[in-house]
C-alpha cells in the first residue's frame, strides 16, 4: 500500500500552526459575505446583521473602510503573531518572508479609509 511509505515527521509540520495563526479572519468573513450575496440574499442579510461581525463586513464592503481602532488592533495582532512565528520557526526562508508579508498586509490595512 502506498500509504505505508509515508512518514510523519513532527519537525516538518511544527511551523504550520504558527504561520496559519497569521492569516486574517476578515478575508474569510468577506469571502463568506460575497458568496452569500451571490447565492442567497437571506443568508447575506443574516451575516450582515450579526452583532459582532456585521458592522465590519458592512463598512468594508460598502465603504471600503474600517474603524481606526480596528486598524490598530489588526496591525498589532499581525506583528505579534509574525514575530512569535519568526522566533518559534527555525527556517531562514520563513524568517525572511514573514516580515515581507507583514509589511504588505500593514500597507493594505493602512491604505483603507478610516471611519472615526
Amino acid at each position: 500500500m502506498a500509504l505505508d511509505n509515508i512518514r510523519y515527521d513532527q519537525s516538518d509540520s511544527r511551523s504550520n500552526g504558527y504561520i496559519s495563526a497569521c492569516s486574517a479572519d476578515n478575508t474569510f468573513l468577506l469571502l463568506a459575505a460575497f458568496c452569500y450575496a451571490r447565492s442567497s440574499r437571506k443568508l447575506h442579510d443574516w451575516l450582515i446583521s450579526r452583532k459582532h461581525l456585521g458592522s465590519y463586513i458592512h463598512n468594508y464592503m460598502e465603504h471600503r473602510a474600517i474603524k481606526k481602532s480596528v486598524k490598530v488592533r489588526a496591525v498589532i495582532f499581525l506583528w505579534v503573531a509574525l514575530i512569535l512565528s519568526m522566533i518559534l520557526v527555525d527556517n531562514l526562508y520563513v524568517r525572511i518572508i514573514l516580515p515581507l508579508i507583514g509589511a504588505a498586509v500593514t500597507w493594505h490595512i493602512a491604505s483603507l479609509k478610516t471611519i472615526e
